[in-house]
């Protein structure tokens, strides 16, 4: 685990990769982004996306923080990542907590890079993840969030600031829970990377 202030620091980078050169972080609703030319880009831009749009959002207060460090590809199932927290909020611990807790927010950072070739699967995972917020309590559905990192590790904002590139191995130091729902994997690298920096994660059965 890190260091409380090496956390803080990372977490910053985090907010600043996602930000505008404002330093800001602005939500987009799954339309909006579906709207916008960002997958057409060789580069997309870092997004954060919500049941609406929202002007400020911050990682680095009350943000429970799960992530998928893959590629953006079909066979890595990130679809599923909605199903768990479908379950999680029907549990009556977890639901619990959440009330107990409004300003708790839950994030899915989806870290890996993306292609052109697999537009037609992130988009789907976009609307996937608008029809996952609809079959939610409605308390619940402005505390869910879909970051996709699209493999960036740095961003204007963060070369303003004068901080350091945020890369993978950063990100599991923040992370609260790992998912990996892979169909099949190669060596697997995000188990022992996880191990490694001693954060829990959930894996599926999957072939080599």
């Amino acid at each position: 685990p890190l260091h409380d202030n090496v956390r803080r620091e990372t977490v910053e980078r985090l907010q600043l990769l996602f930000a505008n050169e404002s330093g800001d972080v602005h939500v987009m609703s799954p339309d909006a982004f579906l709207g916008t030319k960002n997958l057409s880009l060789p580069d997309p831009k870092p997004v954060v996306l919500g049941a609406k749009g929202v002007e400020s959002f911050s990682f680095r207060r009350a943000n429970f923080l799960f992530l998928q460090p893959t590629r953006i590809l079909a066979r890595k199932r990130i679809e599923l990542n909605f199903v768990l927290f479908e379950k999680l909020t029907a549990n009556k611990l977890f639901a619990a907590h959440l009330k107990a807790h409004p300003k708790l927010k839950v994030t899915l950072i989806v870290s890996g890079p993306y292609t052109k070739n697999h537009a037609s699967y992130c988009e789907s995972l976009v609307v996937g993840f608008k029809r996952f917020l609809r079959r939610l309590p409605k308390s619940f559905r402005s505390r869910f969030f879909l970051a996709f990192k699209f493999g960036a590790e740095t961003s204007p904002a963060l070369k303003n600031a004068g901080k350091k590139t945020l890369k993978i191995e950063h990100l599991y130091g923040v992370s609260h829970f790992v998912t990996l729902p892979s169909q099949t994997e190669g060596r697997g690298l995000p188990i022992l990377e996880s191990a490694a920096t001693g954060v829990p994660i959930l894996v599926h059965r999957y072939e080599p």
